[in-house]
């Protein structure tokens, strides 16, 4: 009984990413333009995305253009790349890593505030480490992703403007806007257009980026004039990012906008102020926290059956037995959502406490059924051996 609680409890507060000053795990690369986010690594913009927002909302689509290395090819969350987001539930969009996978979450009309519902999800793409050209357009119709300068897929699931974008979102990369989804590896190049770059112009950017690599592959050298080379496709261009800084604080956006959005490295991770034991509706229509929900449910199922089985073979069957075995684990649920307040990586969430009851309940129903069960058996076998005897 108590070894099952101690595994249940590490399963529920995996990974221990405990919130208090988590230092911000980030470094110039030193031998070459470029930012590289290690284990908790983050990078935001502090000053205001206001015209940032207006020009992408009342663009003609989408580009996020990525030249990257991952370091993990295991890591997932998705783990946030690039992302212009709020927390882990609010977005406008987010270029992230789940294993091999690449995954884009763009909000519209036509999706959750999450950017899911649908999303766009691409294996294969992570499937080595070295330097990758990364693209992604969206022209209100299409989405289309470019690895290396070749489409690797083009789907039309995704519809709907961003008329319904939050304006409140920050952009931040190697990380979510709240420091709970960090990702390991190295950005050289980021930029992000109103209109969706056309197949020709993301080959040619990809040939351009390659002859500028002055090194051996996949270390990225961008030369001392690349701004400007790169500059001659900057029409519809809202924001750029060269890393070309190699020390400091401050990434310089180098776009088109009067008011650039620069992002800044703080010295710890930022992380917001969460709810205690919030509510988090939209996570419902999200297909993996639904499974998540489904998976907390069975998970209390045998928790119920142990602490109602021990309570049973020493106090008797009765209805109080059963109601304090459901507080039991409605008690050791909360607990262990109290620690989760403190975890950057979970959520006080009472919709996992009520899940979890729901799974102590059913283990409880279960064993005071089966004993019940037992019992009729019993009476009913010793009711035959009397009538035997008679």
């Amino acid at each position: 009984m108590i070894i099952y609680v101690f595994i249940l409890a590490i399963f529920l507060l995996w990974p221990f990413d405990f919130v208090f000053f988590v230092k911000n795990d980030v470094r110039w690369i030193g031998n070459s333009n470029g930012l590289e986010f290690l284990k908790h690594g983050q990078a935001v913009s502090q000053s205001s995305t206001q015209e940032f927002f207006d020009r992408l909302v009342k663009g003609k689509g989408l580009t996020l253009e990525l030249w990257l290395q991952t370091e993990d090819l295991n890591q997932s969350g998705p783990a946030r790349i690039f992302s212009y987001s709020k927390n882990p539930m609010l977005r406008n969009f987010t270029v992230g890593q789940s294993r091999d996978k690449l995954v884009v979450r763009l909000r519209t009309t036509e999706t959750t505030l999450n950017g899911t519902d649908p999303q766009l999800v691409i294996a294969d793409t992570f499937n080595a480490i070295g330097l990758q050209y990364l693209v992604i357009t969206y022209d209100y119709s299409e989405q289309s992703v470019y690895i290396n300068g070749k489409l690797k897929a083009k789907c039309d699931i995704l519809k709907g403007n961003f008329s319904n974008w939050d304006r409140s979102c920050i952009l931040v990369a190697g990380n979510e806007a709240t420091g709970d989804r960090p990702w390991k590896g190295k950005i050289y190049y980021a930029a992000v257009f109103d209109r969706p770059l056309t197949e020709h112009e993301i080959l040619q950017d990809y040939l351009l980026g390659m002859r500028l690599n002055t090194n051996v592959y996949p270390s990225v050298l961008w030369k001392k004039d690349s701004s400007k080379v790169i500059a001659l496709k900057a029409k519809n261009l809202v924001a750029r990012y060269l890393f070309d800084e190699e020390k400091g604080l401050v990434i310089h956006d180098s776009g088109s906008s009067s008011s650039p959005v620069n992002l800044f490295i703080p010295k710890y991770v930022r992380h917001e102020i969460k709810p205690f034991l919030g509510v988090y509706i939209d996570s419902l229509k999200n297909k993996t926290e639904f499974s998540d929900i489904i998976l907390n449910i069975f998970i209390f199922i045998p928790l119920g059956i142990l602490i109602h089985g021990m309570l049973r073979n020493r106090y008797g069957l009765t209805m109080m037995i059963s109601i304090m075995a459901l507080l039991f684990g409605a008690l050791f649920s909360l607990s262990v959502e109290s620690l989760q307040y403190f975890i950057m990586s979970r959520n006080s969430s009472l919709i996992d406490v009520a899940t979890n009851m729901t799974g102590t309940a059913m283990g409880v129903v279960m064993d005071r059924c089966y004993h019940l069960f037992l019992n009729y058996k019993a009476k009913h076998l010793e009711m035959l051996l009397y009538d035997r005897k008679d």
